[in-house]
Formats: structure tokens, sequence, C-alpha cells
């Protein structure tokens, strides 16, 4: 199997979870403090499709109905469609899998997966916009905010640009937000009529994609606070106040009162959102996403993407883990389109929150976020804490610079933005712009102020050795300046770049401002990336140092030896049914050079370093999840909460103790049987065992990994995969992972001793040697085998296949012996192939494993007299031709004569010759022949010619045609009668084409 690692550069997934994750405190009372929790729910009752351009209803009324499932609705602007099951026989999995299976009509189904919140008690915190304007209030540091009453004094914002806020929906009746909702012009509040004929009644202020109506009311209490902060109407003598106080918000509903939502309506909101931008001319310019977590959703990137073909900014909250996105990609905010800002958060003093996930490439800009006072429903407020918080801060900013510059497309918005943010030394090399967000730079940004460059690679960074990375740069000033020659050297003397803005992979877009190259690190060690940027002749330089770290990989043994170490009866059964179990082991364990003391083991045959539970749905591996660091024993939907268990125990002694995990006789989820497969992680070596007892579940669709994934994954761009969803296992089986490969085995490799061989044709025969090296512990053999190529066996050569063997010690070299065949023809060198196979006795096959025997001619031509066949005048020329000479007085052949030159005219019969007698011209002295000279015999009244060239197309009985030129061999030419110049064509032999 392949134990090569995998180099990811960007992938879609299964998955889409998404989360509101906002701390809250409440200005007068307490409030709950939102965390998220992965749940892995999906619905039981539909999915998503997509399906190719060239599907049509009739083939898709067959294909739904034979796979049991029927057509809901189509988002006619994004072109996914939700689809529901109807055969309550099936599980979400099976319908997944068969639909699949079209992929000539189907790009993909996924899910619809959802997402849930969960809450913990917290305290009342801060009632002040500091985020806005900080003066030092609560202990904060002064100015540590987006300028945003310094910005207010050249613009407020325009009422006529809409923001669409998805979301939990929006209180619009709030005494701070009523003002500044957006109101559909063409529908007619409470009348029942859909009125502008959109499909949803009486969506005066937006749309409720969970109940499919037009009442996007808040009753969760989110929403309503992200509403505030963008736009809670100024200067009213209410409130709060939001970075826009002129603006019109867009209220797209599809999270519930409990926070759980799914793909489908969020897709749904996005549908919405474009078609009244693109159908019925509302200024939508952008949305705010406060919401996030799983992986990545196909289906869920495509609809981004269509908001971005319609010029659309899509805003999104970065995450609030606290990780680094680069290695453990957030969704939506990671998806790698143009139009999404990835948002982290900050505090009061400048810092980058303690919660806030982060990205030197995959997270924009950060924005206040923690602690941030806001609407809430009923006309209350309350602070709240999260990058949800931090997102609407950059929707505001990025409505009020548009509201500012009307004409400037979403990528102009996004670099002005991202190229006037207050570079911060806590943000330095933690997102691509390494600062916050600033609107009155934004809005009075000078173009003739000297550009900054900006660069991904972060200062102090660490890359892999052999593993590409991304390396992104910018020239801004105000925005991102085109024209501009960007290029990296490196001190560790790995070759220059020149980044490019040419649209092709890895670039994004073309003339965006971005330059974009893969850097594959070769050499390890400390290095400085020197990056230079030149535009209308001047030059400007950013250095970063860091280190290129050797990248470790695994070498895998599916040989190693099965040694079942069963824990069922002594092991902590950890009791789990379709979860995780988290807990501290006693050792340090290294996993890809890094140092793990706590263990998380999965019902779904899973091992990760983090406390969560791998997805039911196995993919690939490397792949962008919610974890991307584990290990897959047999990464599959099991199901140990309805039989088996799950056990641990550690075992031995320090330095050398082993943690045994095992999945005893745990099922399948949705059908009979059941499977036993174990890991072991030694302490001392570092090494990985996996061990499979029994992988038969009796249902061949899921049997030896058919529908799992085994294999080791460092990060989301790097792994080593064993199989994927391929029938690789088999009882009784163990795979060694070892970071220090086991010495190569005593018995040696067995190989050919040259990759080529060249021989004459007249040799008679020829020895191939094969050599045994590296060991001669055992005894040991090999198969060999014989291959035609140009060369073919019985004509060109013979030789039998058969097994060479050695006894122990013996190291001896092998002979295969070959015998030539010499032929008369003049031809081409010709080859054939021997290859090994079936190494016994621990031997290995080494390199070179075939041979390649090439045969050259010894038939030589050039010194042949060759006759000619012209079909313009149906006449064959023959140069040289050797007849007997008849004795006169009795009329017997006594002696030869040679014939200089005669020619033979074709009669009116098909293949019939005739003598030209004026043509013949006799010479003597000229000894005859056979190989080259044509040639006539008195007794059998044959003409034998042993070379006819033919200049072109030529027709040959029975009825053959055969595109000249051409060479025939061995023609010859019957005379009907003794004393008749009439000769037949009697048979011939065409070879080759002539060159």
């Amino acid at each position: 199997m392949n134990d090569v690692p995998y180099i990811k550069q960007w992938r879609s997934s299964l998955f889409a979870l998404f989360i509101l994750s906002i701390f809250s405190t409440m200005a007068v009372a307490e409030s709950p403090l939102w965390s998220a929790t992965q749940t892995n729910e999906f619905s039981k009752d539909q999915i998503l499709v997509k399906l190719k351009s060239n599907a049509n209803a009739s083939s898709l009324v067959n294909i739904y109905s034979d796979v049991g499932v029927s057509h809901v609705k189509t988002f006619q602007n994004i072109g996914i469609s939700l689809v529901e099951i109807t055969d309550q026989n099936k599980t979400v999995d099976e319908i997944l899998e068969s639909l699949n299976k079209y992929d000539q009509v189907v790009e993909y189904a996924e899910p619809d997966y959802m997402m849930q919140i969960d809450s913990i008690p917290n305290d009342p915190r801060f009632d002040e916009l500091w985020g806005l304007h900080n003066t030092g209030q609560s202990g904060g540091t002064n100015d540590a905010d987006i300028d945003a009453s310094e910005a207010w004094n050249n613009h407020t914002g325009d009422s006529t640009l809409v923001v669409g806020v998805i979301d939990t929906g929006v209180d619009y009746n709030h005494e701070d937000l009523a003002a500044n909702m957006w109101v559909n012009p063409n529908e007619i509040a409470g009348n029942g009529i859909d009125d502008d004929n959109n499909g949803y009644i009486d969506d005066v202020h937006g749309i409720n994609a969970i109940n499919d109506d037009g009442d996007p009311m808040d009753d969760n209490g989110h929403g309503t606070h992200v509403s505030g902060t963008i736009g809670g109407v100024g200067d009213n003598g209410i409130g709060v106040t939001g970075v826009n106080w002129n603006v019109k918000i867009m209220a797209l509903k599809f999270l519930s009162a409990g926070g759980s939502g799914s793909t489908s309506d969020a897709i749904e909101t996005l549908e919405y959102a474009i078609m009244m931008k693109t159908q019925h001319g509302v200024n939508i310019k952008m949305t705010s996403n406060s919401w996030g977590g799983g992986g990545s959703s196909q289906a869920m990137r495509d609809a981004i993407d269509a908001s971005q073909n319609a010029g659309m900014l899509f805003i999104a909250a970065a995450g609030n883990s606290g990780t680094d996105n680069d290695a453990s990609p957030h969704y939506p905010s990671s998806y790698d389109l143009p139009s999404v800002i990835a948002v982290a958060s900050t505090d009061r003093n400048d810092n980058l929150s303690s919660f806030s996930c982060f990205g030197a490439n995959s997270v924009d800009l950060a924005a206040p976020g923690s602690s941030i006072l806001s609407s809430t429903p009923g006309n209350q407020y309350a602070s709240y804490s999260g990058t949800s918080m931090a997102t609407p801060h950059v929707a505001g900013a990025a409505a009020l610079l548009w509201a500012a510059n009307p004409n400037d497309s979403y990528a102009d918005i996004k670099a002005k933005l991202m190229g006037t943010v207050d570079q911060l030394a806590s943000l330095s090399g933690k997102m691509i712009s390494g600062g916050r967000l600033n609107i009155n730079n934004a809005l009075g940004c000078d173009p003739n102020n000297p550009p900054n460059l900006q660069v991904s690679l972060a200062e102090a960074f660490s890359v892999y050795q052999s593993q590409a990375v991304v390396l992104t740069a910018s020239l801004v000033n105000c925005a991102n300046l085109t024209g501009a020659t960007i290029s990296v050297n490196f001190s560790n003397g790995d070759s220059a770049l020149t980044l490019l803005d040419d649209g092709v992979a890895p670039d994004a877009a073309a003339n965006d401002g971005v330059y974009t190259a893969n850097w594959t690190p070769s050499n390890t060690g400390s290095t400085t990336a020197n990056f230079s940027a030149t535009h209308n002749g001047n030059n400007y330089p950013a250095t970063r140092n860091g280190t290129v770290v050797e990248t470790i990989v695994y070498t895998v043994n599916d040989q190693h030896s099965f040694d079942w170490v069963d824990i069922s009866g002594t092991g902590t059964n950890l009791n789990l049914s379709d979860d995780s179990h988290y807990y501290s082991i006693p050792f340090e364990f290294n996993f890809y050079g890094q140092s793990y003391s706590d263990i998380a083991v999965g019902s779904n045959g899973g091992i990760y370093f983090e406390d969560t539970n791998l997805t039911l749905s196995n993919q690939p591996i490397p792949s962008d999840m919610t974890i991307n660091t584990f290990m897959a024993v047999l990464w599959d939907d099991l199901n140990p909460g309805a039989g088996g268990g799950i056990f641990y125990e550690i075992q031995g002694t320090a330095p050398n103790r082993s943690l045994i995990i095992q999945w005893n006789e745990v099922p399948r989820f949705g059908i009979n049987g059941n499977t036993s497969i174990q890991a072991i992680l030694e302490e001392a070596t570092g090494n990985i065992i996996m061990q499979y007892l029994d992988v038969n579940f009796d249902n061949a669709s899921y049997d030896n990994g058919a529908s799992a994934t085994v294999g080791l994954q460092r990060s989301a761009d790097f792994g080593q995969q064993y199989s994927h969803n391929t029938p690789a296992l088999s009882d009784n089986m163990a795979i060694l992972w070892s970071l220090n490969p086991e010495e190569p085995p005593a018995a040696g490799s067995l190989q050919f001793s040259q990759a080529t061989y060249s021989v004459n044709e007249g040799i008679g025969s020829t020895t191939i040697t094969v050599s045994r090296t590296g060991g001669s512990d055992g005894s040991v053999s090999v198969d060999y085998a014989i291959n035609d190529g140009t060369a073919t066996s019985g004509n060109d050569y013979s030789a039998t296949p058969g097994t060479l063997s050695w006894n122990d010690g013996d190291s001896s070299n092998k002979l295969i012996t070959v015998n030539i065949i010499d032929d008369n023809n003049q031809e081409s060198s010709e080859n054939f192939s021997l290859v090994l196979s079936n190494a016994t006795g621990d031997a290995t096959i080494g390199s070179p494993n075939n041979t390649v025997v090439t045969i050259t001619d010894n038939d030589s031509g050039d010194d042949c007299a060759h006759a000619t066949f012209s079909v313009a005048d149906h006449k064959i020329t023959i140069p040289m031709l050797d007849m007997p000479l008849l004795d006169s007085l009795t009329g017997e052949p006594n002696g030869n004569i040679a014939v200089l030159q005669a020619e033979l005219a074709m009669t009116e019969g098909v293949g019939d010759f005739k003598m030209i007698p004026e043509s013949i011209s006799i010479i003597a002295g000229e000894e005859p022949n056979a190989e080259c000279h044509a040639s006539y015999s008195y007794n059998t009244r044959i003409m034998h010619f042993p070379f006819v060239d033919v200049a072109s197309t030529i027709v040959l009985p029975p009825n053959i045609v055969i595109d000249g030129p051409i060479q025939v061999f061995e023609a010859n030419l019957q005379q009907l009668q003794l004393y008749n110049e009439i000769f037949h064509l009697k048979d011939y032999t065409y070879l080759y084409e002539l060159e």
C-alpha cells in the first residue's frame, strides 16, 4: 500500500456544522456564556445534491426513483437542490452512496448537516462601546479601536445600501434598529400575498429559511446583537450606535431559537440575497456571517461563490477555539474565495482575544470582539464576546466605505479595509494583514503615500521540508496595487521565486493585487525570506525569519507479524456510544515529531489529540475537518452503542510502556456483523501497530475496509493514507507505522544485475544474471517470466519461464539462458523482457526487477539487387536474375547464366506477367547469389524474388490493398507452360513498410 505522504492544496469534505460561538455578559443581569459543541448531527430526512450541467429532468426522475428520494426545491442562483428521502428503509449514508454512483449526472451529494450550541453561566461585563472609540475606559488602551468617531466626520452611511445579516434573525421592532431595517418596496405587509412573486409571502424585512416564510424575527438574540453593531441608528439619543449610522439591514434567519440550523437553510438565505439583488434590484452589497464550525461543505462553498459572482462580500467570523486556522480550518471563514473576509477578534488593549482563532494565510484582519455592547431583542442591550462580535464591525465598516465609494467592487473594498489596518505587533504573523480594522484610515486613505508590502509568511515561521507552502504578497496603498513585480529569495539556498497575479493556481484571481507562489522548501534549518516588490520604479522590501523543519514520514509495513493482545477482559471500558473519550496517559507519545499526553478515543475507529470525535462520514487522507491530527485505525460509521465495547489499557513499565486501544466486537451502523480491531502505541519507539482480528461484517460493501479509511494525518494538508473505501484489509493482519524503519530482511533482495542487455542475432544464446544482495540467511526463491516486446517467442528467441532458488548462505548469481534465433531477414532491432515476481523466504525483490533484452540484426541487404514493381506501367523490373543454361543438344540445364536486366509486363489477367524479350541483357561470369538475386528454376518453372520494392499502393490477390511504399519478401511467379512466357503470381510474403 501507499506509504508516501500526500500534499493537499484544497479540497472539500462532506461536513458542514454551523455554530454561534459567542461569549456573553449582560449589562444588568447574568446571561449565558455560549460555546460550541460539535454534534455530528444531520437531517435524516433530506440531503443536498448538485447536478452536472448535462443532467436532464427525465433521467433525474428515474435516478431519484431508483435511489429512493424526491426533489423538494432547487436554489436556482446557486445550482444546488434539496432532496427529500422517501425510502425510509435506507440510511442517509446508503442514499448518498447510491447517488454518488451516478457520477455522469451527479456532481456531488452530501448530508444536510445541523449545528448546535450549548451554554454555561458568566458574569455581567462592560457596557461601553470601546471598539468604536476607546479612551482607556475599564482598563483599556487609548485609541485601541477602529476610529469610528473620526470616520463619522467624513461619512455616516447610505440608507440605500443593504447588508444581509445571516443569523438567528433580527428584532426588526427594536428601538435602535427599526429605522435601519430594510423594507421590501414591492411587498405589502400583512396581506398574505406574495406581491413581488419572489416565492415568499410578506417578506417585508427578509426571510425565515427555517419556516420558509417572510418573518425573520429573532428568537435567540444573537442576530439582533450583530445587527446593532453593524447599523444601530446613530445620533438618535437611544441606546447604542452602529459602525454605520445610515444603512439597511436585511434579516436572513436560518438559526433557530436554540441555535440550530442546517446547511440547506444557510444556502437558502444566500439564494434569497442573490435573487433580490440580481432579479429585484436590491442594493445588497454583502452578508455578515457570525457563525461557523465543523468541516468544509462543497454546497456551502458553491453558494458563497454564487454570491461572489453577484458582486457581494461574504464577511465571516474566524472562530473562537483559539487555534490556528491554517492548520485546522474553520468554516465558512476558511473557504478560499476572494470575496470572503475572515475576521479575528481583539480586546480593548489591542491584543488578540484569548478565544480568537488566527491564521497567517487564512485570516484576513482583526476587529474588536471582546465585551461588545449592542442591541438585544425587546429593546434591551447586552455585552457579548466572540469573533461573532468582531465580524459586524467589519461588515459595518465595509458598508460605510462602500457608501463613500459606490463604484468600488467587492475586491476594492476588501483591499482598502485590509490595506489600511493599524499594524499591531500582537497580530503580526497571525493574519494576512497583520492588523486591526481602522475605518477612518480606509475612508481617508491617501494614495500618494508610499505603499506597504504585506506578506503571508509570519515572522518566526515554521514550515516543513518538501511540503508546499502558498506564499502571498500584496503591495497596498488604500487598495492592492496591480502591475507590480514581487519576488522572494531564501538564505538557506532554496531557489528564488516570482509571485504572480495571473489567476493561475495557486493564485486565486488575476489582477486583484494579490501575488502568489508555491514554495516547496528543500533545505532544512534557519532561513530568511527576503521579499522584494517593484512598482513604478520603486522598490519595497519585507523580511521574514523562520525555520524549515525536516518532514517526518512514517514507514509502513503491512506484512508485520500479527500478535493480538486481547484486553477486553482486563482493560477499562470507555462505554462509548456515538462519541469519544478524552483522557491523559502516563507517558508522552511522539506523533509526527510532536509529543502528546492527552488522547481521545472515538467510536468511529479513530484516535486523536483533542476532545472531540471524528465525523461518521469517512474521508480520504488528508482532509480538512474539525479534527486534523489523528490516526484512522478503521474510520467507519461504527456503532458501539448497539453492542461490543471499546477498551484501553497501559502495559509494561517506563520507558517501554504501551497504550492498547481495542474496539471489541463493535457493529457498524445499519448492518449486521461486527469488527474487532486494536491499536498499540509504543512509548519507547513511537511505533503504531494497527491490528485487525476481524474486519468481516458479512457484507461485501463494508468488509475488509471497503467503506473505511485507514491511515495517519498530521494536518489538513499532510497525511499518509493506507486505504480509503478499498477492501485492503484482511483478518489477522497487522500494519506497523514506524518512525525508525526496520532493518531490511536478512534474507536479502533478489534482482537482475543489469536493467538492459544487447545481443547480436547470430550469437546463438545469451545468459541473464539474477543476484542476491543484502543478506543470505535462509532458503529463498523467485519466479521469472519472459514477455514479448517487438521480438516474439519462437520467431526471434526461445526461453521458458521458471523459478530460481538459493539455499541458506548462498549468495551466488543465478543464470537464465535464452536462445536467440538467427533468421535471414533484414530487419530493425527487436526486444523482449524478463520480470521477477513472488519472492519467498522473507527475501524482497530489489531493483531492477525487470530487464530488457535487445536483439540487433545480423542480416545485411546493402549488396542485394532488389526487384521493383511500378504501379504506373504495371511492370516488374529485375536487376539481377539467375537462370539455368540449357544444353543445346539435350535441352537440359547445364550451368547458369546471369541476366543483368529483365522486365515482366502485367497482362490483362490480374497477377499474370509476360517477359519482354527485348529487355533481357545477359552477362557472363556473375556468380549466383541465392539470398539476393532473383532466380528461375527450370524444374519447378518458378521465378523467385527475395526482395521486391513497391513504390506506392498496390492491390495483391486475393484483393489485398497495401499502402506503399512497401517491401515484399519471398514473391514467387509460376510459369504457366514451359514455352509460354506468361508467369502467374503464385505467392508472396509482405513483411514491413520501407523507411
